[in-house]
């Protein structure tokens, strides 16, 4: 019976097994595109970093402001998710049971991870940000 069982489930398991290796997919994807937006949009502010920190202000002041602008990226995203998510719910229940009552705590669950991974790929850049040197980045252009 137990042979039976497993024979009539494998193809619900590789479902399962393919969705879930897709959705780490989009997350790592997600996660490598936040890091190259931020990498290049804090390249392309060098110069107004390197002039603000010159002019006085703390490397914690240019971090934060950075984290700002990923929070307000981040918060954007997942405003116009959740709402295509609410729009489309008929569409991914025909591929995914969903059931915007019991599912509402684990789609803010998913959600919050994705914030969290959102601002762990910020870290780096925002980091290279903050440890500008004022007259290099000025120099540079």
């Amino acid at each position: 019976m137990r042979a039976v069982i497993a024979d009539t489930l494998i193809f619900e398991r590789l479902e399962n097994w393919l969705f879930g290796t897709f959705a780490a997919l989009a997350v790592l994807l997600a996660i490598v595109g936040l890091y190259g937006l931020i990498s290049h949009e804090v390249e392309l502010s060098t110069r107004e970093i390197g002039v603000r920190m010159a002019l006085g202000a703390p490397r914690v002041r240019i971090l934060g402001d950075i984290y700002r602008r990923v929070c307000w990226m981040l918060g954007g995203g997942v405003v116009i998710g959740l709402l295509l998510t609410a729009a489309a719910r008929k569409y991914i229940g025909s591929v995914v049971a969903l059931d915007l009552d019991k599912d509402a705590g684990r789609i803010l669950l998913l959600t919050a991870a994705l914030v969290g991974a959102g601002l762990v790929a910020a870290l780096l850049p925002a980091r290279r940000a903050s440890s500008i040197e004022p007259m290099e980045a000025l120099r540079e252009e």
